[in-house]
C-alpha cells in the first residue's frame, strides 16, 4: 500500500524537512537563473510581449497590438531552473498572479494567470526573439 500517515503533525514516510539554511541558499540563488535574458513572445491571440530579466526584477511591455499607452510594468520575480534551458517563473505584485514555464529549448512560454473574476487561464506563446547570456559551467 502506498501512502503517508500523519503522526504528531508530520507525515510519516515522507522525506525529512529541508534545513532552513538550505532553503535560504536555494532562495538566494533562485532569481539568478534568467538574469540578462530578454525575450519576445507571441500568443495565438496575436498579443506580443517583451520581457527583460534583471537581478530581481522583470520589465515587460505589450508590443502588439499597438495601443495608446501600452501596458508596461517592472515587477519582482522568482525563478527556478527546472533543467537546462527550462525555468519556472512567478511574477510578484501583479494582479493576474502569472506563473510561467519558460522553455528556451523549445522556444515556448507556458503561462498560467488568474483573471479578476477568478477565472484561471492557461496559454502558450512562441518565443520569437531571444537574447540570453551564456553562463560559465
Amino acid at each position: 500500500m502506498f501512502g503517508a500517515v500523519l503522526i504528531g503533525g508530520s507525515l510519516a514516510g515522507c522525506a525529512p524537512r529541508a534545513k532552513p539554511e538550505a532553503i535560504q541558499a536555494e532562495a538566494a540563488s533562485a532569481s539568478l537563473a534568467l538574469v540578462g535574458a530578454e525575450l519576445e513572445y507571441v500568443f495565438e491571440s496575436g498579443r506580443r510581449y517583451r520581457a527583460r530579466y534583471a537581478d530581481q526584477t522583470v520589465h515587460f511591455e505589450l508590443l502588439e497590438p499597438v495601443v495608446p499607452n501600452p501596458p508596461s510594468h517592472t515587477l519582482r520575480y522568482r525563478a527556478k531552473t527546472i533543467r537546462e534551458g527550462v525555468y519556472l517563473v512567478a511574477w510578484e505584485g501583479f494582479d493576474y498572479q502569472p506563473v510561467f514555464v519558460i522553455d528556451l529549448v523549445e522556444r515556448k512560454v507556458h503561462t498560467r494567470a488568474v483573471r479578476e473574476e477568478g477565472d484561471v487561464l492557461f496559454m502558450t506563446a512562441t518565443v520569437v526573439s531571444l537574447s540570453y547570456p551564456k553562463r560559465e559551467p
